[in-house]
């Protein structure tokens, strides 16, 4: 955050928080994977075992390592309003999974070697219950994938369920099944209504027909009062900066802030309400 000059906000704090869950799965893999070279074999010097077992593993945690930084990192190229406000998360989460990922290979095998010396891995052989019942549980699964005579049916089969399971994902947004938006509905306390009259409107016909529409707000149940700004930008909040209503201030335009009553005494969220009146 510092290299990059973001502060501590609540967004640069999300991306810390979001990243801890994914930070640990490269030292994780490592070090269980160390871990079973010296069941496998208590007798072998630990500095024998512990590249052996970092370099079984390596590629598998370099490539998933890349790949998450993949899917995050284009975010960082977004561009407008939105770019400054969300490039926090792409670029710390980023960074974060490279860290994690030189300390696994550096840092973690060092730590094992050195934790690892005075234990002994004959108290430790054997496999417990619950893993060999998940154990038991992937031959299942896996078994069919490679069986000489069906194999190759089964792994089509696996690969059409997969990219029709693409394709019905894709096709969410396009039968409006789910909703595609910038940010998400909230339970806000007011919203915003936007008027544009003709070009030439006088700003005094501008404010009449506010006062008219505002009429028929105050009887809407949960509307406890209403401004109307007329030939003048509202008071700018988040959504009124993206939209960027801040440079309406012709005559012909107007907006009407309606303040809803708080939303533990309303069954209707912000969002339905103002559907309804529109």
């Amino acid at each position: 955050s510092w290299a990059w000059g973001f502060t501590l906000n609540r967004v640069s704090l999300f991306a810390l928080i979001f990243s801890i869950g994914i930070l640990v799965d490269d030292a994780i893999v490592v070090v269980e994977n160390i871990h079973r070279w010296h069941t496998l074999e208590p007798d072998t010097a630990l500095w024998k075992l512990i590249p052996r077992a970092v370099d079984e593993v390596g590629g598998p945690t370099i490539l998933a390592t890349f790949t998450v930084i993949a899917a995050l990192l284009p975010m960082a190229f977004v561009t407008g309003l939105m770019g400054p406000y969300m490039s926090p998360i792409p670029i710390n989460a980023s960074m974060g999974m490279f860290i994690s990922l030189v300390v696994a290979f550096v840092v973690t095998p060092w730590l094992a070697q050195k934790m690892l010396k005075n234990v002994d891995a004959h108290q430790h052989g054997g496999e417990d219950r619950i893993t060999k019942r998940l154990d038991g549980l992937f031959r299942r699964v896996m078994t069919p994938m490679f069986d000489p005579r069906r194999g190759a049916r089964n792994r089509l089969m696996l690969w059409l369920a997969v990219f029709a399971l693409i394709g019905a994902s894709v096709a969410l947004p396009v039968v409006q099944l789910v909703v595609m938006k910038m940010l998400p509905f909230d339970n806000k306390s007011e919203f915003q209504v936007v008027l544009d009259m003709p070009a030439g409107t006088p700003v005094e016909d501008t404010a009449r027909v506010l006062n008219e529409i505002g009429a028929h707000l105050a009887t809407v149940p949960e509307v406890t009062d209403w401004q109307s700004y007329a030939g003048s930008a509202a008071p700018i909040n988040f959504n009124g900066l993206v939209r960027q209503y801040y440079l309406r201030s012709a005559p012909e335009q107007g907006d009407i802030q309606v303040n809803l009553v708080d939303k533990t005494a309303r069954e209707r969220q912000s969002h339905e309400i103002a559907v309804s009146v529109r």
